[in-house]
């Protein structure tokens, strides 16, 4: 029963539950946008991480040392100087013998470790020995596939989990080159 003069001037009987579920949608949402519901892509898959190889050995090959480190991460210019820079690619096309995805973790402090795609790159180095290298690829927050450390021909060996020490010790040697390796 509504007694006259106790409604509010153009309240209408639904609209309280209408403010309700508006005001619970713009917690929802603020929570998403603050990370309180961000969860990281998954790995790329083989497909994935070797087209992006390609692509990086392609840049390589054709010496441009930016656009090489537009596709990794921080560290591609101290490893590309390191690595004897872009004048040492390898004249022959790198193998790759192996390849473990790691998943995204949730770490106790809410924030993420996105994962990726671990590639066990060879190549040969200048004096003619076997250079192995870990390329990890992984999603950046615009999914762009980038690494670490594109220079495949570095030899950094990623120590990420157990899962990754266990396959790089069971990987093939340098010296067999499967059918998927870049050109």
């Amino acid at each position: 029963m509504t007694v006259a003069g106790s409604r509010r001037p153009g309240f209408r009987p639904g609209m309280a539950r209408a403010l309700r579920f508006a005001a619970t949608t713009l917690v929802v949402v603020t929570a998403a946008a603050c990370g309180g519901i961000y969860a990281p892509a998954p790995p790329p898959t083989d497909a994935e991480a070797m087209a992006y190889l390609h692509e990086v050995v392609a840049i390589a090959n054709a010496g441009d040392a930016i656009a090489l480190c537009e596709l990794g991460g921080g560290n591609c210019e101290r490893t590309l100087r390191d690595a004897g820079g872009i004048g040492a690619v390898p004249a022959d096309p790198p193998s790759v013998v192996g390849s473990v995805a790691i998943e995204p973790t949730h770490l106790a402090d809410g924030a993420w470790d996105v994962g990726g795609r671990v590639l066990f790159v060879c190549t040969v180095g200048d004096d003619g020995a076997f250079v192995e290298t870990d390329v990890l690829v992984f999603r950046d927050d615009a999914g762009k596939l980038i690494a670490i450390d594109p220079v495949y021909w570095s030899g950094i060996q990623i120590a990420v989990s157990h899962e990754v020490t266990a396959t790089r010790d069971a990987r093939p040697p340098c010296a067999a080159a499967p059918s998927g390796s870049p050109p």
